[in-house]
């Protein structure tokens, strides 16, 4: 059996044991202990001319590299097409390959530029020896993953993008001008705020000079109670690094202005236990307000607040609401008077919400709409969404009143429209690529036995979709002639017949012990069991088609009446013409 993963030969698949050499032993050291080493003799990457080549860094990218390895945090401000991604690709591959457990995310403006970058990595793994990779566990256009627990995502840049994921190596693909505005160290004690130009330009009279004693500080606590052991974990907010003492005082709180939480179960245990009774400890701070809100939130996930030893009610991070069942308003609705009101303080407005307030119009019936759901009632939309109301408005289906909501949605639409043709082209182009890749490769059994599964699984679970697809295909007349015309005047070879017959051996003919029966007036053609009566009306035969009419009998009709039945030639009544009617 094949070694690949899902029959691609580049990829090792789980389980499989590698015998080394003392050799690859002692290259596989050094290429954990030095990335640039790794990078320069093991990863490829695509030149426009000729094709996989070897990573030859330049000495740029090689500073890149060691400075991300000796720091966590690290920002590289470079030009555009200066080999960055190139450079991230390496450091990412080397990341995952000899670590455990670590997760990487790749975050960009647009999600199929951070794909991108994937697949990069994803080539560049394809490249390596099979000695050096870790067998696949998960390998599409969104993320990989690996035997050895490491994992690399690709997202936008997104508030939630890599919430709940435990990222232990960030890549921002970004653009940042130089109106960019950052804090610089440029001695200890002494910081600068600016915008990158001026610093760039060594503009020292718009600098803005910022002691570090006196930046804003955001903080990641747990306070615990020292008698039942419950904590409690928040964030606060402090002028400066001298607003933290080094060990929690008296009141047990580690800040000087005493703040010990302010949850709502903290507070009532803070009242019947007394602050003397708790506990308190930094876990994270930063001038970040964003990081800091994004470690609360990685700390304090659903997990963690429904355990029986916390004080947290709700998720952490900004803007967090209370979930499921503890939220107070779960499981209730507005009543009818509420709505009014809310209905009431909105309309005369616009800001309340522009595209839902907002009179539209049909342009040629001029009935007019003042929300989306109106629209979409009127057009038959269903599961309509925004962009299918910008949509009407680009084709001069519908209009605004407001010529800004008309632009809006005009340039809205345009952009979907470009999104939808680039994503066709993108996809052909993914397709050819992957029909190059895997041209020739034959599907292994295992891939074939998890396909044939998976089918059949999902036929049971979705009967009725399965049947009206099948329909879909079967009875659709345009298929059915395009079909009959394709195969009109060709024969089956002796091969096929002979495999049609053995296919067949042993079955029992659909249409054994039947007869087939003929209605002269609708000229409907069915089988019935050779025991049952013939019906009223209807004859034994096919009506002539195909020589299996009754027996002596011809169809004959009546031009006046319409009306066709069988006879015997010697029988036919007067003024009945042979024939079906036309």
């Amino acid at each position: 059996m094949s070694d690949g993963y899902l029959g691609n030969q580049h990829l090792k698949k789980t389980g499989i044991s590698v015998e080394w050499t003392p050799e690859q032993i002692q290259e596989y050291v050094k290429c954990a202990s030095d990335p640039i080493y790794f990078a320069k003799k093991y990863i490829k990457i695509v030149h426009v001319d000729k094709g996989l080549v070897p990573f030859d860094m330049y000495p740029y990218q090689e500073e890149i590299v060691e400075k991300i390895n000796r720091s966590r945090r690290v920002a590289v401000l470079t030009a555009r097409q200066s080999g960055k991604t190139t450079t991230a690709v390496a450091i990412i591959l080397h990341y995952i390959l000899f670590n455990e457990y670590k997760t990487a995310a790749i975050l960009a403006n647009k999600g199929d530029a951070a794909r991108e970058v994937l697949s990069r990595i994803q080539l560049a793994y394809e490249a390596l020896p099979k000695w050096l990779q870790q067998g696949v566990l998960e390998w599409n256009k969104g993320s990989i993953e690996l035997e050895n627990g490491c994992k690399v995502y690709a997202g936008t840049t997104s508030s939630s993008a890599i919430r709940g994921k435990s990222i232990s190596f960030l890549y921002l693909d970004e653009c940042i001008t130089e109106n960019n505005k950052v804090c610089v160290e440029i001695s200890n004690d002494h910081y600068y705020y600016s915008e990158i130009g001026n610093f760039i330009n060594i503009d020292e009279s718009k600098f803005i000079k910022v002691k570090e004693s006196d930046q804003m500080l955001y903080t990641v606590y747990k306070t615990t109670n020292k008698i039942n052991k419950k904590e409690y974990i928040g964030f606060h907010k402090v002028k400066n690094k001298s607003s933290i003492l080094s060990h929690f005082s008296e009141s047990g709180s580690i800040f000087t202005d005493g703040y010990m939480g302010s949850g709502k179960l903290m507070k009532k245990a803070l009242v019947k236990y007394g602050p003397e009774n708790f506990e308190q400890e930094l876990l994270f701070s930063s001038n970040d307000i964003d990081e800091t809100f994004d470690v609360e939130r990685e700390l304090v996930d659903e997990k963690y607040y429904k355990r029986d030893d916390t004080y947290n009610l709700t998720i952490g991070g900004k803007n967090c609401v209370f979930v499921g069942s503890e939220n107070s308003f779960f499981g209730k609705k507005h009543t009818n008077e509420t709505i009014r009101k809310i209905q009431e303080s909105r309309n005369g407005t616009i800001k309340a919400n522009p595209f839902t307030w907002c009179e539209t119009y049909d342009k040629k019936t001029n009935e007019i709409f003042f929300t989306y759901d109106e629209i979409f009632d009127h057009y038959n939309i269903k599961d309509g969404k925004n962009i299918d109301v910008y949509l009407l408005c680009y084709y001069g289906i519908l209009d605004y009143k407001s010529d800004f909501l008309r632009s809006v949605a005009t340039k809205r639409a345009e952009e979907y429209i470009s999104w939808i043709s680039e994503t066709e082209k993108r996809k052909k182009m993914n397709s050819e690529i992957v029909s190059k890749r895997f041209s020739g490769v034959p599907k292994t059994t295992e891939s074939n036995i998890k396909r044939s599964n998976s089918m059949r699984k999902w036929i049971q679970e979705n009967p009725e979709k399965h049947k009206s697809r099948m329909d879909a295909i079967n009875k659709n007349q345009e298929k059915i002639r395009k079909t009959a015309d394709k195969h009109r005047g060709m024969k089956r070879s002796d091969e096929t017949k002979n495999k049609i017959s053995e296919a067949k051996r042993g079955q029992t003919p659909p249409n054994k012990d039947t007869i087939k029966i003929f209605n002269a007036l609708t000229g409907d053609i069915k089988n019935i069991e050779s025991t049952d009566t013939i019906p009223n009306g209807w004859e034994r035969g096919t009506g002539g088609t195909g020589g299996n009419g009754p027996k002596g009998k011809k169809v004959f009709h009546n031009p006046i009446t319409g009306e066709m039945k069988f006879f015997y030639e010697q029988d036919v009544p007067t003024d009945w013409v042979k024939g079906r009617k036309k």
